[in-house]
């Protein structure tokens, strides 16, 4: 449903201006000293995609050398099993 003004809704990030965005009366443009318009904010946040990929890569890694579910689980029935061995159920 389209909002009043006929205008759309905007995307949550974009890094160019659409044309209803350009001039100094366009709707949600940064008019004072200080304020930031979306798309401005999207290109300071698209900076940090670089740190991010890095970032994804290395907790990736963690991730796949991580031991399974499967493996955590026998290894928690073995500690089990050690503990039954040497622990003493009273009546």
């Amino acid at each position: 449903m389209a909002s009043a003004g006929g205008s759309q809704a905007l995307p949550t990030f974009q890094l160019s201006y659409p044309p209803g965005l350009q001039g100094i009366d366009a709707a949600n443009s940064a008019i004072e000293k200080g304020e930031i318009d979306f798309v401005t904010r999207s290109r300071i946040e698209a900076l940090g995609f670089p740190q991010g990929v890095k970032e994804f890569k290395v907790d990736d890694a963690r991730r796949r050398a991580a031991p399974s579910k499967a493996e955590r689980g026998e290894k928690e029935q073995q500690r089990i099993e050690d503990y039954a061995k040497t622990a003493q159920i009273l009546p």
